[in-house]
């Protein structure tokens, strides 16, 4: 790898791009051709990579590179074909994470990042407790790098939440929600817009109410999800898949609550 003999096998430049890859494999799943194709920038010798995949995701545009790190996807301004695993994104993963590890040390937002991945990847195979392992450590390290109210703390706790949840533990996995739904909301508004909201809001209400739907409490589920529709249709429009996610969630809570569906 041109990376590795540039700049050694221990340095950011890699690390990034082990991790990208790792993102790409995750995406697309098993066994999923894509066509990879390197776009040479201007000025300070970047690449731009776009993942051209077979699904719904078709056009991922994933980390810009270093001009060198193009040998490690195979080519240099051609196409090429891969067959992706979410077994080989783990394994880039940990590479990443032993990378950073080495250069930074545990206390770094990198390691943290590089362990929130290996958690999302083992979550995405259905490997909850694993995930839930790594995110707890993602989480630990997030809240002594950035503090205890910080976007990145919110992210790792929802997540942490989902695969808690996916165990069947719905009641720590709503204290989780709450936690990181309160600091998303403070963090928005710390602008001084008491309304701001974005789609990764909508997220973590539409999973705090499907935990309190779970739970029973559907007055508290019909109310989050419905939150979460305003906020995804104001963000991500009527079309998107996630919100018609939420709604059909909202609309499932509304009928088990009034006895009959929401039109």
């Amino acid at each position: 790898m041109i990376d590795r003999v540039v700049f050694g096998r221990e340095h950011d430049s890699l690390i990034r791009h082990l991790n990208a890859i790792g993102s790409s494999y995750e995406k697309m799943g098993e066994k999923q051709k894509v066509r990879c194709a390197l776009y040479v920038g201007e000025g300070d010798a970047t690449m731009s990579v776009l993942w051209v995949g077979c699904r719904d995701w078709l056009e991922v545009v994933l980390h810009e590179l270093h001009y060198l790190a193009c040998i490690i996807f195979g080519a240099v301004s051609y196409a090429i074909r891969y067959v992706f695993t979410r077994a080989q994104a783990i394994e880039l993963y940990t590479k990443g994470l032993a990378l950073t590890r080495t250069l930074h040390g545990e206390e770094h937002m990198d390691t943290a990042t590089s362990l929130n991945n290996l958690g999302m990847a083992y979550d995405s195979m259905g490997k909850y407790k694993e995930a839930i392992t790594y995110y707890e450590k993602a989480l630990k390290i997030d809240q002594r790098v950035f503090g205890t109210n910080h976007p990145t703390v919110a992210t790792t706790l929802n997540n942490l939440g989902l695969a808690l949840q996916a165990l069947g533990q719905h009641a720590k996995a709503v204290e989780l929600y709450q936690k990181a739904l309160l600091i998303k909301t403070t963090v928005l508004q710390s602008a001084g817009d008491p309304n701001a909201v974005d789609a990764e809001m909508a997220a973590m209400l539409n999973n705090l109410g499907t935990a309190c739907f779970t739970l029973g409490f559907w007055d508290k589920a019909v109310g989050y999800l419905a939150r979460a529709c305003v906020v995804a249709r104001a963000q991500l429009g009527d079309a998107h898949p996630d919100t018609k996610l939420y709604t059909a969630n909202w609309k499932g809570a509304h009928a088990k609550l009034f006895g009959k569906a929401k039109p």
